[in-house]
């Protein structure tokens, strides 16, 4: 059962890291993508990408909040929890919630 506590901790960095991708993606958007001009390759190319990120950046967030509390079961009942893993989930908590009332607050 280690394993699955394993996999299942590097499936919810890697679902969280491409929630998190969004923030990114849009910060390059407007610092260097922005003043190509509306022909460039890389431009059309990266608006393309930023289209899926943005898009689907909240089901990568929701996945891993499943994912997180599923490992979380895993880790009590086969294995003691990890402080540097009750910090992360905590961490992931916090982040849904700011994104969550930031959300309230634009509406």
């Amino acid at each position: 059962m280690g394993e699955l506590g394993e996999v299942l901790g590097w499936i919810t960095a890697a679902c969280f890291i491409a929630a998190v991708l969004n923030y990114f993606v849009k910060r390059i958007h407007k610092r260097w993508i922005m003043p190509l001009p509306k022909e460039s390759s890389v431009r059309q190319l990266y608006q393309k990408l930023m289209k899926s990120v943005v898009k689907y950046h909240r089901y990568f967030g929701l996945a891993a909040g499943a994912v997180v509390l599923i490992h979380l079961l895993v880790q009590v009942t086969w294995k003691f929890p990890s402080v540097t893993g009750i910090a992360a989930g905590s961490l992931l908590a916090a982040a849904a919630i700011a994104e969550g009332d930031e959300k309230a607050r634009l509406e």
